[in-house]
């Protein structure tokens, strides 16, 4: 009798256990609100018709918001003074569109709402929380959605802002939890203590589709393993009326031209070389050689990796970093020196580097050494600044050096990104 009393016992604390398990699970899950029901991967079952997802769409965000590229260092006129929520004008209908995700969580993506004159000072309450993709993971890689998947959020009055949340790891394989940590658009409710790392999403509008793009770094800013590459869950909105959407501050336009001239066509830019310069360039187009030819420096094994370069200290190649990110997202390095400029200046040393890609320069360095005084530039007779419009510049330090970033925006639209 006493076996038997403690065997159900036994029971009755295993079930009272499986009991408050399930009911902690099921708490956790009514924290949000649900948009409707999902498959057991996380993908909704309320997706309407897809989109078409372009390559040449996907092309213009992967120039904007490469992998493993930091925005706050290549493209800080994203996050500086542009919005971060959607801000609607007079009444809309919204869509939420996934497009990718460069993450290795299982993350999940809801938003909130609040009325745009009066945002409130702390992070909704999850159940103000509405979830739009329990699984926000691309097919194939831990979850079921594929690009163009899309949802219709409602339709919104005017003077409604609408603000994105990402749990970061929130799906738990059957549900949805609170995950790692939970992130907002809106800066201030995010957890880090520095205010210039609370920001964890990017709004960009492209020009050619009217599309608001969102990327999301789903990293804590303050951690080591954060790359700062906001492209962990790309998504994008579609608004209807698109007038309804305040743009204002948004950059506006997706980076299309991703071409800099290259560093071989390098040049001293200042009043008495410029003749110098125009005859070099002029024997060039004579001789057929205007161009660096890309193709055939890949053909003939002329590109190397950086740190394949030179170990003598006495030559300015050596300073030129050991490793880039570039070069380890499918990018060459080629070097592209223009030696003649140590005849046509007074430069003792120069050496280029220019990162291809299809073919194509993305992006280039060029390094010039002087004796006896510093090389005197100015921006203002920068032949790049000729028609061009000065988005932004500030100064920033790289390994104990000063130097100055600029952003422009060519005649073309085509923006171009300079350290100096």
């Amino acid at each position: 009798m006493h076996i038997r009393k403690h065997t159900l016992m036994m029971k009755f604390y295993r079930l009272l256990l499986t009991t408050l398990v399930a009911v902690a699970a099921s708490n956790a899950m009514a924290q949000f609100q649900y948009m409707g029901t999902f498959d057991g991967g996380g993908k909704p079952n309320y997706l309407v018709t897809p989109d078409v997802v372009t390559q040449d769409f996907v092309d213009r965000i992967a120039n904007s918001l490469p992998e493993y590229i930091s925005v706050p260092l290549t493209k800080p006129e994203y996050l500086a003074n542009s919005p971060s929520d959607l801000h609607l004008l007079q009444a809309a209908d919204v869509w939420v569109t996934y497009v990718s995700e460069g993450a290795s969580f299982r993350n999940v993506l809801g938003y909130y709402t609040y009325p745009t004159n009066n945002p409130p000072l702390t992070a909704p309450a999850h159940s103000n929380v509405k979830i739009i993709f329990p699984n926000a993971s691309n097919n194939g890689f831990g979850g079921g959605l594929n690009p163009g998947d899309k949802v219709f959020l409602g339709n919104f009055p005017a003077g409604t802002s609408i603000g994105w949340v990402l749990i970061a790891d929130g799906w738990n394989g059957s549900g949805v939890d609170l995950g790692r940590w939970i992130l907002y658009s809106t800066p201030a409710y995010n957890p880090e203590s520095d205010p210039n790392l609370k920001r964890h999403n990017v709004q960009i509008l492209d020009t050619l589709t009217s599309r608001l793009v969102i990327g999301f770094e789903d990293r804590r800013r303050d951690s080591a393993d954060c790359d700062n590459d906001f492209n962990d869950l790309i998504f994008y909105l579609t608004v209807n009326p698109f007038s309804a959407v305040d743009t204002t501050g948004i950059p506006g336009s997706i980076d299309t031209s991703g071409t800099p001239g290259g560093g071989n066509n390098g040049g001293l830019e200042s009043e008495r070389m410029g003749d110098k310069v125009i005859k070099r360039d002029f024997n060039r187009i004579k001789q057929g050689t205007r161009r660096f030819d890309y193709v055939n420096a890949i053909a003939n094994s002329k590109v190397k990796d950086v740190a394949q370069r030179t170990n003598n200290v006495n030559t300015i190649g050596y300073y030129f970093p050991n490793t880039n990110a570039l070069v380890e997202t499918g990018f060459s390095a080629v070097n592209v020196t223009p030696t003649d400029l140590v005849g046509l200046t007074a430069a003792v040393d120069v050496y280029s580097t220019d990162f291809i890609k299809t073919g194509k320069p993305r992006a280039t360095v060029l390094g010039i050494e002087t004796r006896g005084r510093a090389y005197s530039h100015t921006k203002s007779i920068c032949d790049r600044f000729r028609g061009a419009q000065l988005l932004s510049r500030d100064s920033i330090r790289i390994n104990g050096f000063n130097f100055v970033r600029f952003t422009l925006r060519q005649p073309d639209g085509a923006i171009e990104y300079a350290i100096a």
